[in-house]
């Protein structure tokens, strides 16, 4: 067997997969497992004795797929009792009002662009009276910006406050803060992202806003430990990156993402860049850094004449210093692991197969925690290492490494005999023309005669190698990037040879800067000014290549069997380059090229009923967005939802964009390529701010609007609209369109003239009928124009009614409900809002009228269905318990 960890590694992720996908709902018993994996292991062991190796080695597999089920249930087993989200969930902690936390800091706090973040160890935490004792990791964060033109004085104040704080609070210290603190909160909605597990995974499991830097102080401490000293050294690298290259720069904000993995001061519009062209893994702290960094210090080590084993063992401890004091600590220890064993080999002068390497390393990484299976970056990191050390190196040890070896001392022909008699002759062409050449040098240049000839050959092929290397990549992270970020960058082999080559000399570089300004400033500024260079080019490069619109593809999540075949098929083209079978290779090759093709085209239907009118209220936290589909296939999308506060502040984001997160995922998960129209009921930032993502993500042919309001946010969407070659279209009450039999009705505004500002009840009121159902989706409107559209006799009767304003206290009012008289209401509304939404009153009075009230909150999102004749609601929670709620109807409503 040549590759027994690939097998065994196979089959111990068998066993995890099971569960960490929750395939089952029963929490299996430990014991069960390790009966299992011990009695494969002594059969095997038998199977073995008794001559039947081939036998031997399935059963013991058998034992490795029981022995990952045993670590997958230990680790569950092994949650602490009173981990406070546990505490939450299970009903034993009450956080709905503000508590006294304490614990320590594991970091030193953050600054941000927008204020200040503390990560803290929770030890325990008071109420009333009672102090309770809590484990886990509480994020909380204090935003600083005010949000006004009116209020510079009091952002001054808070930023003078802030530097206080973060000047004299450090990783270590004991804090006490009162806060209301919440479970990361996950969007509920098919396609949606994992939120909360991947803020486990970071070992947070609540978050917190903290009003006033006043409700934190520091409390006496305990002596502190490794791990806070090592922290406290990373704070003092943040410091030093922003005193070499200016806390204000983009240089600083690039290099502290490249260096010490801290993207917070990155801005927005680079970040976006550097996806588009599938460069983000360079912002991104993982095994490019590290292999950076470990070969700068054999480089160094080469240069000082050390012996391999020192220069293995320097590498290993500065890579591990750097996995310690770095923020992303998963990505960087995967790649530090696979590194030492090279660097260890490498010593004793042995050859490593790098599948076997990683192999051993993601089989460690997962017997430690086996929940990172599930984890992108886990799936990242390893496919990236399978399709470079499977497919990428083979090729080349085969093709450019043998030429690089055969342009080593050209001059010494005692070593021709170890080439290829074509290399040969390659080597005896080089030195006559290097003789051709030398006698017209200067003769300090003549003995480097034969490198002028040998260098510019040496790099091409290095820039080949990068390109090949970057190329099999992005094909071999394909089901992945269209899967998970549902992008393929066309022109990503292309910008990544740049990317990958100015990392090489940006990563040790910038340490070098970091480690000599501690001996002087000034010199570490000089040597500064060349990592500064090459971060300047990489983003020049970067985003020159990103300006090529087309070349960056969105596309929706694959059926299931694409992702299978495109797998399967990266895994017989790695067979093959081993096999080094030419036509085999062909053939796998461009079976994955032509998989990578249909991925990128897209040429499924979208999953969307037929002959059936179908509405999903989606959750989007205290917003409101509408996904509509016609009879006839057509769809609309009303709304992209937003968030509180600014989206970005001073270039950077301060949030997560609702419109790319949860809106357009949505929409990929349902197949969804282009949208026949979108509408914005009107100019509020809960509505409009994640339109501005889907325009930009989708192909949409319209995009309807009521009145036109003289704001900055409502121009951009109207630019983007026009730059994306979408019709803008204004409605007014009167206007109808018809789609498939269904036909909508424009019910408010009463006209589309400008106004000042956007208020709720300019929105846009749209009713549609499908045979004998109706739905009302009625905005943010309030009590004044519920009345005029009762008093004017409006067509407001419906089957299904999109509650006006979150279920505020100013809509839905009593004589609006008699006239829509629904029997089902969604209310789309946001998880402890600090509005209070819905209103106790509305809900009790949507109940008194006989309507099943819906909340997207509890909820999740909420989908009516109707053929026309019955309609149903189903929700995403509903779904995980397979309750429908059913309407059937005889007569119109």
């Amino acid at each position: 067997m040549k590759s027994p960890s690939l097998c065994i590694l196979a089959a111990f992720a068998a066993g995890i997969l099971p569960a960490t996908l929750k395939l089952f709902h029963v929490n299996l018993p430990v014991g069960l497992p390790a009966l299992v994996s011990c009695a494969a292991f002594l059969a095997a062991l038998l199977l073995w004795i008794l001559r039947a190796g081939a036998w031997a080695f399935v059963v013991a597999l058998l034992g490795w797929v029981a022995t990952g089920a045993l670590a997958f249930s230990l680790a569950q087993h092994a949650q602490p009792a009173n981990l406070a989200s546990s505490m939450i969930e299970d009903g034993r902690l009450d956080a709905s009002q503000p508590l006294r936390w304490r614990g320590v800091l594991r970091e030193d706090p953050a600054r941000l662009p927008y204020g200040v973040r503390f990560e803290v160890e929770l030890e325990d935490v008071s109420i009333s009276g009672e102090t309770i004792q809590v484990t886990g990791g509480l994020r909380a964060t204090h935003y600083s910006f005010t949000g006004d033109s009116a209020g510079t004085s009091s952002r001054k104040i808070e930023d003078e406050t802030s530097e206080a704080v973060v000047v004299a609070l450090h990783a270590g210290d004991c804090v006490e803060l009162l806060a209301q603190a919440r479970l990361p909160r996950n969007f509920k909605n098919p396609g949606a992202f994992d939120y909360r597990e991947q803020f486990a995974r970071q070992g947070v499991v609540l978050t917190a806003s903290v009003r006033s830097l006043q409700l934190l102080r520091k409390l006496p401490g305990a002596p502190l430990t490794l791990r806070n000293r090592l922290a406290r050294l990373r704070g003092r690298l943040l410091e030093r990156v922003d005193v070499l290259f200016g806390a204000a720069s983009g240089q600083a904000a690039v290099l502290r993402a490249m260096l010490l993995g801290d993207r917070s001061f990155v801005d927005n519009e680079v970040a976006d860049n550097f996806r588009k062209t599938s460069a983000y893994h360079v912002l991104v702290i993982a095994g490019l850094h590290v292999a950076a960094l470990a070969t700068f210090v054999v480089w160094i080590g080469e240069r000082l004449r050390v012996r391999r084993i020192t220069a293995a063992i320097s590498a290993i401890a500065v890579l591990a210093a750097y996995a310690a004091i770095v923020q992303d600590r998963a990505p960087v220890l995967r790649a530090t692991l696979m590194a030492a064993a090279y660097l260890v080999a490498r010593a004793f002068f042995r050859r490593m197969d790098t599948l076997q390497v990683a192999a051993v390393a993601a089989l460690l990484i997962l017997v430690w925690r086996p929940g990172e299976l599930v984890d992108p970056s886990f799936q990242f990191s390893f496919l990236a290492i399978g399709a470079i050390g499977g497919i990428a190196l083979p090729w080349l040890e085969r093709t450019a490494e043998p030429l690089r070896r055969a342009l080593r001392n050209i001059g010494d022909s005692t070593r021709d005999p170890a080439h290829t008699p074509r290399l040969v002759q390659l080597r005896l062409d080089m030195r006559a023309l290097s003789a051709a050449i030398a006698h017209r040098l200067p003769s300090i240049a003549r003995p480097r005669a034969s490198s002028l000839i040998t260098g510019p050959i040496r790099g091409g092929l290095l820039v080949w190698e990068a390109f090949v290397i970057s190329a099999v990549l992005q094909i071999g992270l394909i089901p992945l990037m269209t899967s998970d970020f549902h992008r393929l960058s066309l022109l990503g082999p292309f910008a990544n040879i740049g990317a990958v080559l100015l990392t090489g000399i940006i990563v040790p570089v910038g340490f070098a800067a970091l480690a000599l300004s501690f001996l002087s400033v000034t010199a570490g500024r000089v040597l500064g000014l060349v990592a500064a260079g090459g971060v300047s080019l990489l983003v020049r490069i970067v985003g020159w290549f990103a300006k090529f619109a087309r070349a960056n593809v969105r596309v929706p999540t694959p059926p299931t069997w694409l992702i299978t075949c495109c797998f399967t098929g990266l895994i017989a083209l790695a067979i093959c380059v081993r096999w080094q079978r030419k036509w085999t290779q062909a053939a796998a090759a461009s079976f994955v090229v032509l998989c990578a093709i249909v991925m990128a085209v897209s040429p499924f239907a979208p999953r969307l009923p037929r002959g059936e009118a179908e509405l999903t209220v989606l959750d989007v936290g205290q917003g409101d967005s509408i996904f509509l589909v016609a009879p006839d296939g057509r769809t609309l999308l009303t709304d992209g939802g937003g968030g509180p506060g600014p989206l970005r502040f001073g270039g950077v984001q301060t949030r997560f964009d609702i419109g790319e997160e949860v809106v357009s995922r949505y929409l990929w998960s349902r197949g969804v390529k282009k949208l026949d129209a979108v509408a914005l009921t009107h100019a509020h930032e809960d509505h409009l701010e994640g339109l501005l993502a889907v325009l930009e993500n989708f192909r949409v042919a319209e995009l309807w609007v009521g009145h036109d309001v003289a704001s900055a946010a409502y121009a951009r969407l109207l630019d983007t609209a026009r730059r994306r070659g979408t019709r803008i279209v204004h409605l007014h009450r009167g206007d109808s369109v018809t789609w498939g039999g269904m036909r909508g009705s424009v019910l408010w505004p009463e006209t589309t003239s400008e106004v000042s500002q956007a208020t709720n009840d300019d929105s846009l009121v749209l009713r549609f009928d499908f045979g004998r159902q109706s739905l009302l989706l009625a905005g943010d409107i309030e009590k004044p124009v519920e009345r005029t559209l009762v008093e004017e006799g409006a067509p407001l009767d419906a089957t299904f009614l999109k509650a006006p304003h979150h279920g505020s206290a100013t809509s839905t009012t009593a004589p609006f409900l008699n006239r829509v008289h629904p029997s089902f209401a969604a209310i789309s509304v946001g998880e402890n809002n600090p509005f209070n939404h819905p209103s106790l009153g509305v809900v009790e009075r949507l109940r008194a009228a006989g309507v099943i009230v819906f909340r997207t909150d509890r909820d999740g999102a909420i989908t009516f269905t109707s053929d026309g004749v019955s309609a149903r609601v189903q929700t995403y929670m509903e779904t995980h318990s397979s309750r429908v709620t059913t309407l059937n109807s005889s007569v119109p409503h």
